[in-house]
């Protein structure tokens, strides 16, 4: 006999799987379904980010920009280097709505990966999402990765932004 967690476990796969479907009213429907279980959602929306499918990536991102849990900040900065444009967007629109959370990981992340253009793109939407909530030190960041040469700028500033936070501390 199966038990509670697993009849769970069973119940969020199967509507894992719907996040893939053709139609998008039952992608969202999916989605939504996902996020009313709540925090019980949260990992199979984070394995979902990894999905070969850029809808089921999407819906993900969608899904853990509703919950806002700062435990996804890491998950959420790692999909802001998507190829696929809107998952780039929807999961910056999710970091930036994680607030202090989002800002160790985020800054950590241009640190190691502002050779990606995606990663750049998605940070710097991040980054303005911060900044315009009142993170304003994060300022030097995102002018670095408008500067000429964002690979070799950006995680020097975020490095003096993480260190400067940290004497702050």
């Amino acid at each position: 006999m199966a038990s509670d967690s697993e009849r769970k476990d069973a119940a969020l796969e199967s509507i894992f799987r719907e996040l893939g479907q053709e139609d998008e009213s039952a992608r969202t429907a999916a989605r939504d379904r996902l996020v009313a279980q709540g925090e019980a959602a949260i990992p199979t929306l984070v394995a979902a980010l990894c999905d070969d499918d850029p809808q089921v990536r999407f819906q993900a991102a969608k899904g853990l920009e509703t919950l806002k849990d700062p435990r996804t900040a890491a998950s959420l900065t790692r999909a802001i280097a998507d190829v696929d444009a809107d998952v780039q967007w929807v999961a910056g629109e999710a970091l930036g709505s994680l607030g202090d959370a989002a800002v160790v990981p985020l800054l950590d992340g241009v640190i190691h990966h502002s050779g990606s253009h995606h990663f750049r793109q998605g940070a710097h939407h991040a980054l303005k999402l911060l900044i315009d909530a009142g993170h304003e030190d994060l300022t030097p960041v995102q002018d670095a990765l408008d500067g000429a040469a964002p690979p070799y700028e950006a995680p020097v500033a975020a490095s003096r932004v993480l260190m400067q936070r940290m004497k702050s501390a």
